[in-house]
């Protein structure tokens, strides 16, 4: 999951990557690079929004 999440990040969000990992979107390729170290190195967790109708008091 956390390897689906890095490519669709540094397609969608390029700029984003090169400032933060050194992504460079006219010569690296989301499916063919290596993420391996990167994805050792972070943690990836998702939010969810809460729901006003399951409020707990």
């Amino acid at each position: 999951d956390k390897l689906k999440i890095i490519r669709w990040y540094v397609v969608k969000h390029s700029r984003s990557a090169k400032m933060l990992f050194g992504w460079n979107k006219k010569i690296d390729d989301p499916e063919s690079s290596d993420f391996s170290k990167l994805l050792t190195t972070i943690s990836i967790i998702q939010l969810f929004r809460k729901d006003k109708e399951n409020e707990i008091l």
